[in-house]
């Protein structure tokens, strides 16, 4: 074998061993991109069952509210509460209007009394 025998030879060999380098390399980066999907795919579906547990928990939340206010205040206590207010309120200005009253007149004769005019509007 001659010099330019052993140097195909040497290229032959340098070309497998970079085409081995190079084939090794892209099966390593093959495999971690592959391994870095599974991890996106993986927190992708944790993301998503984050916001469905969260969803989940927000219409519970939304039901127990409705199930407390329901509880709470039912219709017909409401309607008893507000009947007494009513009530309340209507006998308190009754009561308020007949005292106004009774201080209107007694004003009037008091006025009256001092001005010398009778309850009628007549003079004395």
């Amino acid at each position: 074998m001659g010099p330019s025998e052993w140097t195909a030879v040497a290229i032959a060999l340098m070309v497998a061993i970079f085409g081995l380098v190079g084939w090794s390399l892209n099966r390593q980066i093959a495999q971690a991109e592959k391994e870095r999907e599974d991890e996106r795919k993986h927190y992708d579906d944790q993301i998503k069952l984050l916001f469905r547990k969260h969803d989940e928990d927000a219409n519970k939340l939304q039901d127990l509210r409705e199930l407390v206010i329901g509880q709470h205040y039912r219709r017909d206590e409401l309607d008893t509460r507000f009947e007494r207010l009513e009530t309340t309120f209507k006998n308190g200005f009754e009561d308020m209007g007949e005292k106004l009253d009774g201080l209107s007149k007694a004003m009037v004769s008091h006025i009256g009394e001092h001005t010398g005019v009778l309850r009628s509007g007549a003079p004395r």
